[in-house]
């Protein structure tokens, strides 16, 4: 069995070891900085997207790729960035002026449908479907 000092001396080195033991800076920092975001109360994400006033029907956000066919042969690629039962929101590869009315495909979904552009800002535009297309 050691002895007392033995024991006391064992402890003692333990003691200085674990003083003068060299920290990893960046994880001391890690280490702070992660103790004050756990201290954080945690944020809640909203559900979905609340409906604006403009909007009647509640959007879904997709991205799939459509098109907009412009006269007989003329087709622009679009992105579809929300779809709704009454209409949809479009990304265009380049600031294109759009006419007022024009046939939206979405090969994916089976959509075709006649639209009116109710508004256009640069590359994205508001479609509205026109009913019975």
């Amino acid at each position: 069995m050691p002895s007392d000092s033995w024991l006391q001396r064992i402890q003692s080195a333990e003691l200085a070891a674990t003083m003068f033991r060299k920290r990893d800076p960046a994880k001391t920092r890690f280490d702070e900085r992660l103790s004050k975001i756990s201290h954080q109360p945690k944020l809640a994400l909203p559900k979905k997207k609340p409906i604006s006033n403009n909007q009647r029907t509640e959007r879904h956000a997709t991205f799939r790729m459509g098109e907009i066919a412009i006269s007989g042969s003329q087709t622009l690629t679009c992105v579809v960035r929300d779809l709704s039962n009454v209409g949809a929101r479009i990304t265009l590869e380049g600031a294109i002026g759009l006419p007022p009315k024009a046939l939206f495909i979405v090969g994916q979904s089976g959509i075709r449908k006649q639209v009116r552009v109710v508004w256009q800002d640069g590359t994205e535009a508001g479609l509205q479907f026109i009913p019975g297309s």
